[in-house]
């Protein structure tokens, strides 16, 4: 007798039966209710989750999971400023939510996860421990050891859970590169340096970047007819960085912008970088001369307030390297007073977790940068670390979810899917690079 598998229940598909969807409505009906009693904040809450409550009705707990992410994905360019200074801001609340609705699939699929990566995050988190109980604030370090490592090491985990497809990750990184778009009209607005709806310049240089970075990757799956539009983005994504003053987005920027001719072995980017290289130096007076002070050339150049940030960083290299140095094997754990002033990433991992932690921490960036060495198109998810690497070198911020959702996407790189989107004009190099990778999984 022959068995026939049964088929496995498209996660697209899912749908909460009638009854239980009474219940679910019968039950917050009170809950909404109850919130419209406290006044108009109150009630447009109630109208807002009484909204969420029959979207996930109409599409079904998996699609609607799914919205919620990429809902969250379009507003983190923009956390900080929507996040009013608390801890847990409304784009933590959606990825929540939206992983709780996407469980199902978490059930049904198993990620890749490679040695560095495992070896990093496992070092990160004992000796975040370690630290925690030596800093004298177990409670305080320990919190923000666990927010750190749930954006860096738990998220890409997830994201690899979910078995993605191509096209749901490209809808992720537009939703991504839509929230910095919506970032820089807001920004326009501003006087001096921009800065959007975060909480500082520097900062939304730094997601100017990453928009670009996954620009770079949407463009080979966007048909001919709308590569104006990866275009666009990305000329928006170079005011963004040159508005927001950011020096360390400046660099990261010329880093991905040097380095994609030599992975991508492209002739035309090579020409075109001359060319613009060329360009450039011959109008590099009369750029500098009328440069911005507020202007990431003119801060290059040491216009504004450059003195002063240079100096407020060399006091943090100082006061950081003093602080490891005393506890250079349990580290100090992740206070505000301990990390938070040191304005380097690098520097702030050692001080927090020792010099074990440290390592652990580099292990698992090497991870993240291998995915610009992935056979296939998903490769170029990988400049959004490589920007990432250079930024952290002046950056005081570890758990930055801006940073962290747009690099997490890198992390699928290793997930080696042969289902790719043959859509516009590199289909031929797609094409090739998924033969290679279906060739490599049957040796």
């Amino acid at each position: 007798m022959i068995l026939k598998r049964r088929a496995a229940p498209s996660p697209r598909n899912g749908r909460l039966s009638g009854f239980m969807v009474f219940l679910l409505l019968v039950t917050l009906a009170a809950v909404f209710i109850l919130l419209a009693t406290f006044g108009t904040a109150g009630a447009l809450l109630a109208v807002g989750a009484a909204a969420m409550v029959a979207l996930m009705a109409i599409l079904g707990p998996l699609r609607w999971g799914f919205m919620l992410l990429t809902l969250a994905f379009a507003m983190v360019p923009m956390y900080k400023g929507l996040g009013g200074g608390s801890q847990v801001t409304p784009p933590d609340l959606l990825i929540a939510i939206a992983f709780l609705a996407l469980f199902p699939r978490f059930l049904r699929n198993r990620a890749r996860v490679p040695i560095d990566f495992a070896v990093g995050l496992s070092l990160m988190l004992i000796f975040g421990g370690i630290g925690s109980i030596a800093s004298g604030h177990p409670g305080t370090s320990m919190f923000s050891i666990m927010l750190w490592v749930s954006v860096l090491g738990f998220l890409p985990l997830a994201l690899a859970a979910l078995d993605l497809s191509v096209k749901e990750i490209q809808v992720l990184a537009w939703a991504y590169v839509a929230g910095q778009m919506f970032d820089s009209v807001y920004a326009a607005s501003q006087h001096g340096r921009w800065y959007g709806l975060t909480t500082h310049p520097n900062y939304f240089g730094e997601y100017a970047v990453l928009a670009i970075a996954l620009l770079t990757w949407l463009h080979q799956y966007t048909p001919r007819s709308r590569h104006w539009l990866v275009w666009g983005c990305g000329a928006v994504g170079v005011l963004d960085v040159l508005m927001s003053g950011s020096r360390a987005a400046a660099l990261a920027l010329a880093v991905i912008v040097l380095v994609f001719p030599l992975l991508e072995r492209s002739t035309k980017a090579a020409f075109g970088l001359a060319f613009l290289g060329a360009i450039g130096l011959a109008t590099f007076g009369t750029l500098a001369a009328h440069a911005s002070s507020d202007s990431a050339l003119g801060r290059l150049l040491g216009q504004g307030t450059v003195a002063g940030s240079d100096q407020q960083r060399s006091q943090g290299l100082q006061n950081g390297w003093a602080l490891f140095t005393g506890h250079p094997l349990t580290g100090n754990g992740m206070t505000f007073e301990n990390v938070f002033l040191v304005h380097n990433n690098y520097l702030e991992v050692a001080v927090a977790t020792g010099v074990l932690g440290f390592f652990g921490y580099i292990g698992l960036i090497v991870a993240y940068n291998r995915t610009l060495f992935v056979k296939g198109p998903m490769h170029r998810l990988g400049y959004a670390p490589l920007g990432l690497t250079v930024i952290m070198a002046f950056e005081p911020s570890l758990y930055d979810r801006a940073v962290w959702c747009a690099v997490a996407l890198a992390f699928l790189a290793y997930q080696r899917r042969p289902e790719v989107d043959m859509v516009g004009s590199d289909a031929g190099v797609i094409a090739q690079h998924s033969a290679e990778e279906l060739r490599g999984s049957r040796t």
